[in-house]
């Protein structure tokens, strides 16, 4: 072999070995969202979609989607004017009794995602996802989304930015909103110091839990009706294909004298399984939904929330143990 074909040759080699470990491809077809932007490490894949400003797939590599997608997005009712439910995961502005009304309608999501597409950036297992300015709120929503180096671990920091004064000067807090395929059963974790019972129903059917051992308590999710209820709890968890998906919100308190409001930090909500805002060949879902702390926001100030995905193989332990007793006990 002559020089110049041995340099060719060894330029090739890493040019194949560097794309191995490079920015993942930016368009992922599998989550059905067109321009999609996908990471993952050696276990699980993520992709978002700037479109819709929504994490859109979720899982073990090999695996399927955890996350669930509306595969007929346009076919069904609307719960807010002009709105569209796409799935997936996605971030929103609490507390809802202050979004604008549109035409004496029900309030609409401010920017979901009317204010246009999200700029999107890669860098290894990691993506930047950016909002435009939202209207009235004069917001930035910005979405830092990490994978773990080896684990199957998702970190999640969700940032409000004042870049723009706004009609009302409101507290806010970011509101994240994670829509999956509805599960027998839902756990909630108690935060410590959480007042007994630690949660209140949201909607006017009440959704009891079946269960209570320690701070875990444990929901049996019914076909029907829509249920919704608020919990002083820190950590969520649901079985997915023989493992459990956690959900964890770890943030500090923005101001540390004063607490949550009470059944704010985390949301249980669930879709029946027949509805007129689906269509009918799409199964239903659960949302779980946590919160942080209120904050008044000045010109160039933020506010930020962390959130936590993981799974974790059960191992003939039941959940419960786990969240009382496991790694994720505290």
């Amino acid at each position: 072999m002559t020089r110049q074909l041995w340099w060719i040759a060894m330029t090739l080699i890493c040019i194949a070995g560097c794309t191995r470990k490079s920015a993942p491809a930016k368009q992922n077809n599998a989550t059905g969202a067109i321009g999609a932007y996908h990471i993952r490490n050696d276990q699980i894949e993520l992709s978002v979609s700037p479109a819709t400003g929504r994490i859109v797939y979720f899982g073990l590599i090999g695996g399927s989607n955890l996350l669930w997608i509306n595969s007929k997005p346009h076919i069904g009712l609307s719960p807010f004017p002009g709105w569209t439910n796409w799935g997936g995961d996605k971030l929103w502005v609490w507390p809802e009794k202050d979004w604008p009304v549109w035409n004496g309608s029900e309030a609409a999501p401010p920017g979901d995602p009317a204010v246009g597409n999200f700029t999107v950036s890669v860098r290894q297992r990691s993506i930047r996802m950016t909002s435009p300015v939202i209207p009235r709120y004069g917001l930035r929503m910005m979405r830092e989304i990490t994978l773990d180096e080896t684990e199957p671990r998702v970190t999640i920091i969700n940032t409000f930015e004042q870049v723009i004064a706004p009609e009302q000067k409101l507290p806010v807090t970011p509101w994240t909103v994670t829509q999956i395929p509805a599960p027998k059963c839902i756990y909630a974790r108690l935060a410590a110091g959480a007042k007994s019972p630690g949660y209140m129903d949201l909607a006017s059917n009440p959704w009891t839990p079946a269960s209570v051992a320690g701070r875990v308590l444990t929901f049996d999710r019914p076909a029907s009706p829509r249920l919704k209820i608020g919990l002083d709890a820190d950590l969520l968890a649901l079985p997915v294909e023989g493992d459990l998906l956690f959900a964890m919100s770890n943030s500090s308190l923005v101001e540390p004298s004063k607490p949550q409001e009470p059944f704010t930090k985390a949301q249980l909500f669930t879709s029946p399984d027949v509805s007129s805002y689906r269509a009918p060949d799409v199964g239903p879902y659960i949302e779980i939904e946590f919160t942080g702390q209120l904050k008044r926001l000045a010109l160039g100030q933020s506010v930020s929330m962390t959130t936590v995905w993981q799974l974790y193989s059960t191992k003939a332990r039941d959940a419960v143990t786990i969240l009382n007793e496991g790694p994720f006990a505290k």
